[in-house]
């Protein structure tokens, strides 16, 4: 089954259960995935979205929840922040779990150890080895932390 399958029959359950927070959100992740599957075929692509193309809307549309979760709080509007915080955990049961601290250290000292001799070399080296599943900001803070910058 696919992510956008699982996702499909998630919504069908939720909706039937009359979960409306929850089938709110997948319909809004089910959009997503369809708007980037036009943009796809506009650009003269065939075919379905791989798992990791829809993993990747997700992880977009998880940063904007992040994003406008952070603008309510300091705006004052707990209320909204906490419906963004919702959607962004309800979009993160869909997404692999992200690599410990521990782990992108670890990959971020091989890259290093490898010859990378400048920040940004290690940084895609390590982006691409954790396959996206690392904070783009915590790999350029560790980063700059092990190249002592």
């Amino acid at each position: 089954m696919t992510i956008k399958e699982k996702i499909q029959e998630d919504f069908k359950k939720f909706f039937k259960e009359r979960k409306e927070e929850i089938f709110g959100t997948l319909r809004m992740m089910l959009a997503a995935v369809a708007n980037a599957e036009i943009e796809k075929r506009g650009k003269g692509e065939e075919g379905e979205m791989t798992d990791e193309e829809v993993l990747a809307v997700l992880r977009r549309e998880l940063k904007k929840r992040r994003e406008a979760a952070e603008l309510y709080k300091n705006g004052g509007r707990e209320e909204l922040a906490k419906k963004e915080e919702a959607e962004a955990l309800i979009i993160e049961d869909y997404l692999p779990k992200n690599l410990s601290r521990e782990e992108i250290e670890k990959i971020a000292e091989e890259e290093i150890a490898k010859g990378g001799k400048n920040m940004g070399e290690v940084m895609k080296g390590v982006i691409t080895r954790a396959e996206g599943r690392a904070d783009g900001k915590m790999v350029a803070e560790i980063v700059k932390k092990k190249m002592g910058l």
